[in-house]
């Protein structure tokens, strides 16, 4: 399908469409692209539909659970909550679907990753994606520090026995598509 404009959207998403189909053409999406997003957005308006969700209660949680039975139904494409995020971008700016709760800092590896995450972001300049992948590996290298009282208990290390940690922590496979 080449041309956007032709995918029929009804249910709760029905008054966003045209303005997103606009938005996304201003966004630089080709016609062919733009239309997958937009049957995306069909189909996501229908299973709202279905479940009687409103715009105004598209949590990240409903989102995953969209997204869950997208793939329970044999979708093979948009099967993460990742590509739905320039509509939910857009109807957030809107006002008409609710912002995302932020991160609650748990313990005391939860507050160090979110200095990281500023350090990274901030000094480093880094992407959010790989920012991400970074967290990752920094939590998974961190855990094994949990003292029993719950704080961080790093012992003593040398330089190369924390970069042989790290680099292990690293290899955890990665998920993809």
């Amino acid at each position: 399908m080449k041309d956007p404009s032709r995918v029929h959207v009804t249910g709760p998403l029905e008054r966003y469409a045209s303005s997103f189909l606009v938005e996304l053409g201003g966004q630089g999406y080709a016609p062919d692209s733009a239309a997958h997003r937009m049957q995306l957005v069909a189909c996501l308006s229908g299973w709202m539909a279905a479940e009687g969700v409103a715009v105004s209660q598209l949590s990240p949680e409903r989102v995953e659970r969209f997204v869950e039975w997208r793939r329970a139904a044999g979708y093979r494409h948009f099967r993460s909550p990742h590509g739905l995020t320039p509509l939910l971008v857009y109807l957030r700016a809107l006002g008409a679907a609710p912002e995302p709760a932020a991160p609650r800092a748990d313990g005391p590896i939860d507050a160090l990753i979110g200095r990281y995450r500023a350090y990274v972001l901030g000094e480093r300049g880094l992407a959010a994606g790989t920012v991400r992948y970074y967290e990752r590996v920094a939590r998974l290298f961190l855990v094994d520090f949990l003292a029993p009282d719950g704080g961080l208990d790093p012992p003593v290390k040398s330089g190369a026995s924390c970069s042989s940690a790290a680099l292990s922590a690293a290899s955890v496979p990665r998920r993809t598509w």
